[in-house]
């Protein structure tokens, strides 16, 4: 599997590379404000770096755990408010439409914590805005409870 992941600011593609060079290379072609992510890191280490002013400078360590999975990972990522790390764990397989113990999705969180960036992340993924928790709550149903026009309109 392609651990190292190039992301643009705008979150609307993934490069999967096979070297933690090759994905600076092409997070340097996106240019600023440009991602790379690195989905296998261990737990407190370098795992992502940002294009800032041209050159790429750690951003963050690793909070994600390899051996859960990209799906888990993705609700950790969605749960951290981290578009770039959603990105990234869906370029590596993760579940777009995964549930948790009581049926909430990686949108639920989004909308939840109010991450936009998420949920243009996860819609654009193909992510269910009606899919229901043991609640019986959708995502969309939550947006329209918050009132956040912005997050409402991503829904769709």
């Amino acid at each position: 599997m392609k651990a190292y992941i190039a992301i643009p600011a705008d979150f609307c593609d993934a490069v999967a590379c096979e070297t933690a060079e090759g994905a600076s290379a092409v997070a340097l072609s996106f240019g600023e404000g440009a991602y790379v992510v690195d989905t296998l890191g261990a737990p407190y280490h370098p795992a992502v770096q940002q294009v800032i002013g041209g050159q790429l400078m750690l951003e963050g360590f690793g909070s994600f755990n390899p051996k859960r999975g990209p799906s888990a990972n993705l609700f950790e990522a969605v749960k951290k408010k981290q578009a770039y790390a959603a990105r990234a764990f869906l370029a590596v397989g993760a579940d777009v439409n995964a549930t948790e113990k009581d049926g909430a999705t990686p949108l639920h969180w989004a909308v939840g914590r109010g991450c936009a960036d998420c949920v243009r992340v996860l819609m654009a993924a193909g992510a269910d805005a009606d899919a229901r928790d043991t609640n019986g709550q959708s995502p969309r149903k939550l947006a329209q409870e918050k009132g956040d026009a912005a997050i409402i309109a991503l829904l769709g």
